[in-house]
């Protein structure tokens, strides 16, 4: 049954100016009665208004719970204490109010769980149908260009041209690789949610891994005429960490520093915090930067800001939440600050060794 266009009657989802209406609505139809049947049948005193708590904070929340609330013992009160002069309050009358008002508040704020935990579940299959279209998506094109080519490669003509060959033979490495990657990603994160995920722990450089993997994407900065500089910290010491995840880690920081700057510069720096016994790694670019609407939602699973999707197409919006779920598996943190158009840092640290 559903209120039409608006939500759903028995799960109670409406907007909140439509529980605030419901609030004000409920209580004074509440009154109304009260006042009508009040001299014919002799009621509870609280049932009616308790009814109007009830349905204001279970389709409104927290907010439409409490004006409903404070609505209902202003009415109460005029019925325990204004009519005449001659009425004597009793503290007992003066409990039942109290007792009134705390059972509505109570009642108000487990509506608002409920409310928030269907909000969120509304907003993850949401994200899970984003996901499986992303995703899909995103498998289908490698796939398509690596049957495309080998199919090709069948062809005598083709084969026979070891220019075309070579080139072919590249093409479906690329994408055989980034269909990997892809698929890595969705499994990283399906273990990470499980707590499935293992942590192997060796003695790493961090200067010497980042350049290893500057060395890996460097024709890609070079295809676009960027500059990367990498300033190394020489009284950084090698920490204990699980090396192959912090690899990960800076490979879509950095990864995405080249995909996302079109012009200018990239600047990696490794910084020793002697004091705090920790290791630090800045990736600073001038790429588009990130908006401060979407800077709290950057490391969230499937999220991917209006802006980057506008400027470089759908993708799937899991590196920078493994990149947040490594980083705190591995004891560390990672922070950004980002402006747009004015490029962006990431910020990740570790400690020289996991905690215990």
């Amino acid at each position: 049954m559903k209120w039409p266009g608006r939500f759903n009657i028995l799960r109670g989802s409406p907007s909140r100016k439509i529980g605030y209406a419901l609030a004000v609505l409920a209580t004074g139809s509440a009154l109304f009665i009260k006042l009508a049947i009040g001299t014919l049948i002799e009621s509870p005193p609280f049932l009616l208004f308790f009814a109007a708590v009830m349905i204001s904070s279970w389709y409104g929340g927290l907010g439409p719970g409490l004006l409903a609330t404070f609505l209902a013992t202003m009415a109460d009160v005029y019925f325990f204490f204004l009519p005449s002069q001659a009425f004597e309050v009793k503290s007992l009358d003066i409990l039942m109010v109290g007792l009134f008002v705390l059972e509505a508040v109570i009642i108000s704020v487990l509506s608002e769980v409920r409310l928030s935990a269907l909000r969120q579940a509304g907003e993850l299959n949401r994200l899970k149908s984003q996901f499986l279209s992303i995703v899909s998506h995103d498998l289908r094109t490698p796939l398509n260009a690596i049957i495309g080519y080998s199919s090709l490669l069948r062809d005598p003509r083709v084969s026979e041209n070891v220019a075309k060959r070579e080139e072919m033979l590249e093409r479906i490495h690329q994408n055989a690789r980034i269909q990997l990657s892809l698929i890595t990603d969705v499994l990283d994160l399906s273990r990470i949610e499980t707590g499935k995920i293992a942590i192997e722990t060796e003695q790493v450089d961090l200067s010497e891994l980042i350049r290893e993997i500057l060395n890996m994407l460097e024709p890609l900065g070079t295809e676009k005429g960027l500059v990367v500089d990498f300033v190394e910290d020489p009284t950084a010491p090698a920490i204990r960490t699980d090396r192959g995840k912090v690899r990960q880690i800076f490979t879509n920081l950095i990864g995405n520093a080249i995909k996302f700057t079109e012009q200018g510069s990239i600047r990696i720096r490794v910084i020793h915090h002697l004091s705090q016994e920790a290791v630090s790694v800045e990736i600073t670019d001038t790429g588009i930067g990130i908006s401060e609407e979407d800077l709290p939602h950057i490391f969230e699973p499937f999220y991917q800001a209006p802006a980057f999707k506008e400027a470089y197409g759908p993708g799937t919006g899991l590196g920078l939440s493994i990149v947040k779920r490594f980083a705190d598996l591995l004891g560390g943190s990672v922070e950004v600050v980002s402006k747009p158009g004015a490029g962006s840092t990431f910020t990740v640290r570790f400690p020289y060794d996991l905690p215990a």
